[in-house]
């Protein structure tokens, strides 16, 4: 499967998961990983959908198991690590001619959604560094051009910059970089 394709393919793609449009069934849902009634512990969640499972649905994984043991280890910094969900995944709506389109997707552009901004930010500056970015992928994933690009932009701003392709990996980037001494910048606002 390519990583791209062209619009007419996306289109084509877009009527199968339109229901009630000509040549297009609904696909089916996944059965729900929690039992009727309960709910299935975060310890148990990464297991059950770790099995054949796509590559963007194994990232999201990856990031909740990055988060939740960073939030562990480090309580002081819990809430300066975050997401920015530049990948959700958004509804997508019809015109009366039957293009797609996405209310939500227009309104994020419009408060400043921006192509290619990695996944996770650790808001704490280090020596030198105003903060961290890191990207996390699965194999064979690799970043997008959009990506690179801003980890250039970043890095040139005097952010550490990063790409990791294992939670494990990931956490010894985000250890590595907390074990740089703290910077000492004292911030003064402007007049």
């Amino acid at each position: 499967m390519s990583d791209s394709m062209s619009a007419e393919e996306y289109q084509a793609y877009l009527r199968t998961l339109q229901p009630g449009k000509p040549g297009g069934a609904r696909k089916s849902r996944p059965a729900p990983l929690a039992p009727a009634g309960g709910a299935v512990p975060a310890s148990d969640y990464l297991a059950l959908v770790k099995q054949s499972t796509p590559a963007r649905q194994l990232e999201h994984l990856m990031q909740v198991e990055v988060v939740r043991e960073f939030r562990k280890k480090y309580p002081a910094y819990e809430r300066l690590l975050f997401a920015i969900p530049n990948g959700a995944k958004l509804t997508m709506r019809y015109t009366a001619e039957g293009e797609p389109y996405s209310p939500e997707r227009i309104r994020l552009v419009a408060e400043g959604l921006t192509a290619g901004v990695l996944d996770l930010m650790l808001a704490v500056p280090r020596q030198g560094y105003h903060g961290l970015f890191l990207e996390l992928k699965v194999k064979p994933n690799r970043p997008s051009a959009e990506q690179l690009d801003m980890i250039t932009r970043f890095g040139s701003q005097g952010y550490y910059c990063s790409v990791a392709y294992t939670a494990d990996l990931a956490l010894l980037v985000l250890d590595d970089y907390l074990a740089l001494p703290p910077w000492t910048n004292v911030y003064s606002a402007p007049d």
